[in-house]
């Protein structure tokens, strides 16, 4: 059985496997000599049979393409979306939540460092000596970064939180 489109067919190029791998090659600005040296092939014939249909690409050939290109594997194979899946839902989840626990982290870690740094100035401001005043400036330098950082996480932490309670929500009880 040859796996090649009907030649009186100009099918549409996201119809078939050599259709999606021709326009993520292009897309990329990449020509067929140029994905065989990706490849590692010796010329782009191999690429040139797949593309026009009248070889399948074979399992490393689907791996490695879906690496190359970042997509999707069952997108590559069937031009469809990957099928929802409870526990890559239930993955997500987790990571997300995890996600969220870790900025809050982040946030009480940075005012704690942010605090550290103000109580070492006081105390050095108190001594008054040349030797400490640069050492203050190095310390409020530090205590100025942490603040950016955490002004920038404080920021965020709303549009993150709902994005966060968006993705939690069970898809079932979220509302149109």
């Amino acid at each position: 059985m040859k796996f090649m489109a009907d030649k009186q067919n100009n099918f549409n190029s996201d119809k078939t496997f050599g259709g999606r791998l021709r326009n993520l090659r292009k897309n990329k600005g990449l020509s067929q000599i140029d994905l065989s040296k990706l490849l590692n092939y010796k010329t782009s014939a191999s690429v040139s049979n797949i593309e026009s249909e009248k070889t399948p690409p074979d399992i490393h050939f689907l791996v490695k393409i879906a690496e190359i290109f970042k997509a999707d594997l069952h997108w590559l194979i069937t031009g469809n979306p990957a099928p929802y899946s409870e526990q890559q839902d239930k993955n997500y989840q987790r990571i997300f939540a995890d996600l969220g626990k870790h900025i809050s982290w982040s946030i009480a870690f940075l005012l704690e460092e942010r605090d550290k740094r103000e109580i070492e100035i006081s105390k050095l401001e108190k001594k008054g000596d040349r030797l400490n005043l640069d050492l203050i400036k190095v310390i409020n330098d530090e205590a100025d970064n942490i603040q950016q950082h955490l002004s920038e996480l404080v920021k965020l932490q709303p549009e993150i939180q709902k994005i966060l309670t968006d993705l939690l929500t069970p898809k079932n009880t979220k509302k149109p």
